[in-house]
This record gives structure tokens, sequence and C-alpha cells, in this order.
């Protein structure tokens, strides 16, 4: 018992240590969309004013939509990508790799369920977004778990699990335990053997 304990808070505090340079508070300037210059990650998805409606998706002025052309499947959960650049500055393309993002930029992902797949006027739940930010010395992540009442998203360093159920194709229920990663399962996605965070799109 004692060493189920000992390693639970071995756990806890490996987590809260990948994160600890980065915790909130955070500062976002001006009055738009943009991230703290520090890196530090802000305690809700709302901090950053990304959105201009959290709970519909509706992106504020300077955060653009985009669509990979071959998404990964991912449990049957819908996504929506986003890309935001700090004022004046671009993107460099590459033939080869995942463009080049300047620093300050975000790319920002939400997953979510429809609530009937026949049926996507229905709407859905969103489930998480995650964030990756380009910092001075390169990409940092973190995901942000939606309340029940989908107005805003926290911050997950140590991830959750979501309880989640819709109607499927054939009109029968499903269910998934949908996780929301840790910050550790973040950079394990993203790193590229064992380097720093590397995104995974956009890329030509």
């Amino acid at each position: 018992m004692t060493r189920t304990i000992l390693a639970s808070l071995a756990i806890l505090a490996s987590l809260a240590a990948c994160g600890s340079d980065r915790d909130p508070p955070c500062t976002i300037p001006g009055s738009g969309p943009g991230i703290d210059p520090s890196g530090a990650f802000c305690t809700n998805l709302s901090d950053y004013r990304l959105f201009d409606d959290v709970a519909n998706q509706t992106p504020a002025d300077g955060l653009v939509p985009f669509e990979l052309n071959t998404p990964l499947f991912a449990d049957y959960t819908t996504k929506a990508r986003f890309v935001w650049l700090p004022p004046g500055t671009a993107m460099t393309w590459s033939d080869a790799g995942a463009f080049e993002l300047p620093v300050g930029a975000a790319l920002i992902k939400t997953f979510g369920y429809l609530h009937d797949r026949r049926d996507p006027a229905a709407g859905q739940r969103l489930l998480e977004t995650r964030l990756l930010i380009r910092g001075d010395d390169g990409w940092t992540g973190a995901a942000y778990g939606y309340a029940d009442d989908q107005r805003d998203a926290t911050l997950k360093l140590a991830g959750e699990v979501v309880d989640a159920s819709w109607i499927h194709d054939d009109g029968g229920e499903r269910t998934n335990a949908y996780v929301v990663p840790n910050a550790n399962q973040c950079k394990t996605c993203h790193e590229e053997s064992g380097a720093a965070i590397t995104p995974l799109g956009p890329k030509a």
C-alpha cells in the first residue's frame, strides 16, 4: 500500500515538474489572440482569446482554421485545427517536412464527439483542445479539458479520462473512455528521435 502511494506521488510530481516552468498565471499582451511571451500556459483556454466563442469554436480574428489532406483516425472523434501567427510574421515553406513556424506561433486542435454521427447538425460534445506553442527554445504542448457546460476548458497537466457516448452510424449507442493526454504523453507523441517536440503538421 505504501509503495503504491509513493509511486502515485512520484508520478504526480513528475507531471508537475514537466510543466513547472510554464504554470499559470499567464499574461497575454494586447487585446486579441495571443500567447504568453514567457511560454507560460494559461489556466483556461479562454485566457488566450483564441476564440470569440469557445463553446462553438468560433475563431477570433487572426486565428486561421485549416484541414489536413490525410487526417489520422482518432476513435471517431471530430477534429478542428487552427494556426495562430503573431502579427507581422509568416511561416516558412518546406518541400520536405513541416512548415517552419515563427517564435510565438501556436497550433491548436480541438477534439469532440458528435451527439449523433448521422446528423452532424445536432452538435457535438467538446472533449479537449491541444496547444503546441513555439517558443525561443522550441515547441511545448499542453491539453485543455472541457467542463460539462462546454463554455471553457482548463489546463490538464496530469491529463484526465472522459466518459463519452454518441449515436453511431448504425443508430446504436457507442461509448468510449476518452483519454486527454498528460504533459508527458504530449511530449512522447510529438518527439522526433528522442529530441525536442516537433509538430506533426502542417506540411506540403
